[in-house]
C-alpha cells in the first residue's frame, strides 16, 4: 500500500470550512478530534474521503443552526413585505 497522495484531490482548511459552512477553527478543531488531516507547512490539508467523514460528522447544532436560519429569512420577508406595504399605503393615501 501506497502513501501517495494526490495533491490536486487536497483541500484547505479555509475550502473544507466553506464547503461545510462552518468556520476554520471549527474544521480545525474536528480534524484533531478525528484524527484526520495532514499538517504540512503549518497548514491542515484533507483529502477528498477525510472532508467526507468531516461531512458525516455528528453535529446536534444543526436543526438549531437550520432553524435559526430560516427564522431570520423569515424576519427579513416580514421586514421587506412590512416596508412594501407601508409604501403602498402612503402612496395611495396621495
Amino acid at each position: 500500500m501506497s502513501n501517495l497522495v494526490n495533491l490536486a484531490s487536497l483541500r484547505t482548511t479555509a475550502q473544507v470550512a466553506s464547503e461545510l459552512q462552518i468556520s476554520a477553527r471549527r474544521v480545525r478543531q474536528v480534524a484533531s478530534q478525528m484524527k484526520i488531516g495532514y499538517l504540512a507547512g503549518g497548514r491542515f490539508l484533507f483529502s477528498l474521503e477525510e472532508v467526507e467523514k468531516l461531512r458525516q460528522r455528528r453535529t446536534d447544532r444543526t436543526p438549531i443552526r437550520v432553524w435559526l436560519r430560516e427564522r431570520a429569512q423569515a424576519a427579513r420577508q416580514e421586514t421587506i413585505a412590512g416596508v412594501i406595504d407601508r409604501v403602498l399605503t402612503r402612496h395611495s393615501r396621495n
